[in-house]
């Protein structure tokens, strides 16, 4: 509240009253006359201007530019929730405290990046993003993370990329050399790039679910209940990746005699040359619900996913009709519930849980004690 007093032998004007901000409140009065106001804060007030660092001259130059008693107070409200948000990010522990002097020259360098390059920056800018944005105008981010001896010290930095991300830092870098070292790297990833996204819109693939950029890894689902797993070599995009394919043997080995005389092309996407060696073999995102259903058999038949902790699904029931795959340890547990299952040494014995047919799968050996 304001609370007026008007002094009655001149035309001075007594204003006093508080300000309440994160619930403390900030006393104030204003002597207000013809030539000019003068303001007077309590301790608390004095305090806070302590410890977010402003000047003696603070409070003069912002009633200096106000119009009015209420325009001061307006002013001022702002001036603490403006300096009690910024002390809420400075103060977090997460954040490095650089000294006051680095501030300047870190801002300079990242206004040579330019500020459009740049997020997520924290109040004591030894925390922010580089932005790049690729050839299919996807953006790529850096995290930039300064310690309290910048520049001395190399700043640590975290990147998506399938590739190697590593700063050479020595006398006279500076963050614009990392951003131009983050720019040729996400360029040279952009072929691998192009030619997943390109298996993901025409192949079915199992894993990973959805394209990750710092992936270097495919698993890819074909007909007969066949998969596919090829490892790239991010360096060379375009060479023969590390191709092993898991499934029924009558059928992979049909596969592979294709594959052993196939001549890869450099010149050809991955998908141009996948398609030379397995041919119609690839289950197309385009096929039908029907023929993508052949998919479906190469999830686990227990838990009906592809990967679990990280595995895939090996077990595979020798009944070519049924041919369904299993995680290890999902048909051991399955196996294991059932009272005609038997084991001898390392290997459980038991029957398919959807042909019925005989099935076996190993365990691990049980230490004793």
């Amino acid at each position: 509240f304001i609370d007026d007093e008007q002094d009655g032998k001149d035309t001075s004007r007594h204003v006093k009253g508080f300000i309440s901000c994160n619930n403390t409140e900030y006393g104030i009065a204003l002597h207000v006359s013809p030539s000019q106001i003068d303001v007077f804060i309590d301790d608390e007030f004095q305090s806070w201007l302590q410890v977010h660092q402003y000047g003696p001259d603070a409070i003069s130059e912002l009633v200096s530019s106000a119009s009015s008693c209420d325009d001061i107070f307006q002013q001022l409200l702002s001036l603490i929730k403006k300096g009690t948000m910024a002390t809420s990010i400075t103060m977090n522990p997460t954040s490095t405290i650089l000294p006051s002097s680095a501030i300047v020259p870190i801002a300079k360098e990242l206004e040579s990046i330019g500020w459009d390059h740049i997020t997520n920056i924290n109040a004591t800018f030894s925390s922010f993003n580089l932005v790049c944005t690729d050839s299919h105008g996807e953006n790529h981010v850096c995290c930039v993370k300064l310690n309290a001896s910048y520049p001395t010290s190399s700043p640590s930095c975290s990147v998506a990329l399938p590739i190697p991300f590593d700063i050479k830092w020595t006398h006279g870098s500076s963050l614009l050399d990392i951003y131009s070292l983050f720019r040729t790297a996400v360029s040279s990833c952009e072929i691998l790039w192009n030619d997943m996204r390109e298996v993901y819109a025409k192949l079915r693939v199992l894993d990973p679910a959805t394209f990750e950029h710092s992936s270097t890894q495919l698993r890819l689902a074909l007909h007969s209940s066949v998969s596919l797993h090829a490892i790239l070599d991010p360096s060379t995009p375009r060479h023969r990746p590390q191709l092993q394919f898991l499934g029924p043997d009558q059928h992979v080995d049909s596969i592979l005699e294709t594959c052993s005389t196939y001549e890869w092309d450099t010149s050809l996407s991955l998908f141009c040359n996948l398609t030379g060696i397995c041919g119609t073999s690839l289950i197309s995102t385009s096929e039908s619900t029907m023929q993508q259903a052949d998919g479906e058999n190469l999830l686990c038949g227990v838990c009906y996913s592809y990967t679990l902790e990280g595995k895939i699904p090996t077990e595979m029931c020798t009944n070519i009709p049924c041919s369904r795959r299993f995680h290890t340890t999902c048909l051991v547990e399955w196996l294991r519930c059932l009272p005609e299952s038997r084991q001898s040494f390392n290997t459980l014995y038991g029957t398919c849980p959807y042909c019925e047919s005989n099935i076996t799968v190993e365990v691990s050996p049980i230490s004793s004690t």
